[in-house]
């Protein structure tokens, strides 16, 4: 009886010691895929830029053109939509405040607020290379006081627009460092602005609701636009840093008004990714993503 007690506890001493085995890290991409969850990978970036105000016209305050500076605040989510692996969400924030001049005789502060709401969809993937294209919504919030005036000094402006995007993408290496370049165009199409003609007073607007002929339909023909956007992130150890060059070109033409701003900004930034991963204590197997 003893000596079978000894050979099952030599048989048992085996098998327990390889089933508390650490199992080890997968390493193809079909392994990790069963571990990540994709739909909740997300992408957040915020920058700080100076730019450059080449044009800053409006004709309901001044028939001057204007030029100056801006501080920008420019803020980027990304993440993987739950209807598929290859449509993702974009949602970029942008806050601007800026001064301008027109000679000596009178200046502008101008301050702005962009919200862009984009559906991309990955239509190519060629080795380090992708191309995103999908619908776009562009809202924009904004107030130009000038100095010139005295009756009216201020004009508010207000647009929404529908329209659309495009991405071109590449990753690759930098002296052994992860880098991603992208370059995208935000191109409004359809929309509606608040634009009152010079002779209305925000008073007969407001206060005597004489709003006829204050909003206006735009489209590329009386108001082309245009948004050009080139990131580059760059991971340094733990942290991702982030260098932004845009060019923002938003105008419109009305039968009574015109308007015109047009900017060059240059800042950086960070970069920070989140991800959901099943389960949770085999995150350091799998990370970066």
């Amino acid at each position: 009886m003893k000596r079978t007690l000894f050979h099952i506890f030599l048989l048992l001493v085996p098998a327990c010691l390889l089933a508390q085995e650490d199992p080890q890290p997968a390493a193809s991409s079909d392994a990790a895929s069963d571990v990540l969850i994709p739909a909740n990978f997300t992408r957040t970036g915020t920058t700080i830029s100076l730019g450059l105000i080449s044009t800053s016209f409006d004709s309901y305050l001044s028939p001057n053109n204007y030029i100056g500076f801006d501080l920008d605040l420019l803020g980027e989510d990304w993440r993987r939509s739950v209807w598929g692996d290859n449509l993702f969400r974009q949602s970029i924030y942008e806050t601007t405040v800026g001064l301008t001049m027109a000679g000596s005789t009178s200046s502008t502060l101008v301050a702005n607020e962009t919200y862009t709401h984009a559906y991309a969809w990955r239509v190519v993937r060629f080795g380090p290379f992708d191309l995103y294209a999908g619908p776009e919504l562009q809202a924009r919030v904004g107030a130009l006081y000038n100095t010139r005036n005295s009756n009216n000094p201020v004009n508010l402006k207000l647009g929404l627009h529908a329209g659309g995007m495009a991405m071109a993408e590449v990753r690759y290496n930098i002296g052994g460092l992860p880098a991603r370049t992208s370059y995208q165009l935000d191109l409004p199409l359809l929309g509606a602005v608040f634009s009152p003609p010079y002779t209305q007073s925000y008073y007969a607007m407001f206060d005597l609701r004489q709003l006829g002929g204050t909003v206006h339909f735009v489209s590329p023909f009386n108001g082309f636009s245009l948004r050009r956007i080139l990131t580059t992130d760059l991971t340094l150890r733990h942290s991702i840093l982030r260098v932004v060059l845009e060019n923002d070109s938003y105008q419109y033409r009305t039968s009574t008004n015109s308007y015109a701003q047009r900017t060059f900004r240059l800042g950086v930034g960070f970069v920070f990714n989140s991800y959901a991963i099943r389960p949770r204590e085999k995150a350091f197997d799998y990370l970066p993503y």
